[in-house]
């Protein structure tokens, strides 16, 4: 019996998915084990309800009783496998993961950093050796783990299959730089603003669900009278890829520079190739600013040179773009992720074997 078992909720970990549709399709023996964070329905096995303040203590208490949860399930079985999810949940079932008769017989998928890692790095390191597989988005994991990862990407493999050939990039001025998101990086994108206010040659859309960021955003773009930033509100997920088709001439997803950024990919970079549509990211991003480089799907800048970002366009589109070239680019990142994916897919087959 394989354990499949869920940090939170499921429409918050959207990467369980990929396991349980393979497993499903397969038709391998799983249980799903959520932890019902938010007291709503979902289907699964078995569902671990418990709601946390958001303080460390009380999130310390609910990933202790959800591991005493876990314990209680898989107890009636004698041969089982588990599959989880980030450093944290393997710090509260350690005592599980690390019986002799453990090792190898579970996954462990690391897709951002905690602080267990920081606090613990020695367990946590003994916790991924002995484990049959790493699985993570980025291999920056790879430095601190000690060990080399499956690649499983933050998009399904049914998006990648049926990609849609880009629109042809006619770039006009002003260019329209499209960020979306819940604008955790509001910093950064004050900063950006204010070096363009009122520029000709740029216009900003914001979109995103209203939130303290947003509002603070709002009203320190009205309160300078800048016309060139246009917030549109909130938008349904399922629709980015075409919003940033229809809207963007290019994709913002600079983001601040802390270890988390430096490491993690995140999904809107995906979505901005899906699109078609050159990304605009700081190079502190590391793995980001790698895959946008290595595959020439935009333009990496340092944020000190943000002032330059202008001139870093004109030469993008006059020297380093054009429709053709975009495009065989485009396709090998998106086939190198197919590539992925057949790995990650024939481990899960291995593992499930055992």
């Amino acid at each position: 019996m394989i354990f499949l078992i869920a940090p939170s909720n499921r429409k918050y970990a959207p990467y369980i998915e990929y396991y349980y549709n393979y497993f499903k399709d397969q038709k391998i023996e799983f249980k799903l084990v959520i932890w019902n964070r938010e007291g709503i329905s979902e289907e699964c096995d078995y569902a671990f309800n418990y709601s946390c303040n958001k303080n460390i203590l009380s999130t310390f208490i609910g990933y202790y009783k959800y591991s005493r949860f876990i314990k209680k399930k898989i107890k009636g079985y004698n041969n089982y496998k588990l599959v989880f999810f980030t450093t944290a949940l393997a710090f509260f079932i350690r005592n599980i993961l690390l019986k002799g008769e453990n090792r190898k017989r579970y996954i462990i998928d690391i897709r951002d950093e905690s602080i267990f890692e920081k606090k613990f790095p020695k367990l946590i390191s003994k916790i991924c050796y002995n484990s049959y597989l790493v699985v993570s988005s980025s291999r920056s994991y790879e430095k601190w783990i000690k060990r080399k990862v499956v690649l499983c990407h933050n998009i399904d493999e049914k998006t990648v299959n049926n990609y849609k050939a880009p629109v042809l990039n006619n770039f006009n001025y002003p260019i329209t730089i499209v960020c979306a998101g819940l604008f955790i990086e509001k910093n950064a994108n004050i900063k950006l603003t204010n070096i363009y206010q009122n520029d000709n040659d740029i216009n900003f859309i914001y979109l995103g669900k209203e939130n303290k960021n947003i509002v603070s955003f709002q009203k320190k773009i009205r309160a300078s009278n800048i016309n060139n930033v246009i917030f549109e509100g909130e938008y349904d997920k399922k629709d980015i890829i075409d919003i940033y088709r229809n809207k963007a001439d290019f994709v913002n997803i600079i983001r601040q520079n802390t270890q988390v950024n430096e490491r993690a990919i995140p999904n809107k970079m995906y979505d901005a190739i899906l699109a078609g549509k050159p990304i605009i990211v700081f190079d502190h991003n590391i793995e980001t600013a790698k895959i946008v480089g290595e595959y020439s799907l935009g333009c990496v800048i340092k944020e000190s040179e943000l002032p330059l970002l202008k001139e870093t366009i004109k030469k993008y589109i006059n020297y380093e773009y054009s429709n053709d070239i975009y495009n065989v680019n485009r396709s090998k990142f998106l086939n190198d992720i197919k590539e992925d994916i057949r790995i990650f897919k024939n481990s899960l087959e291995d593992f499930s074997n055992l």
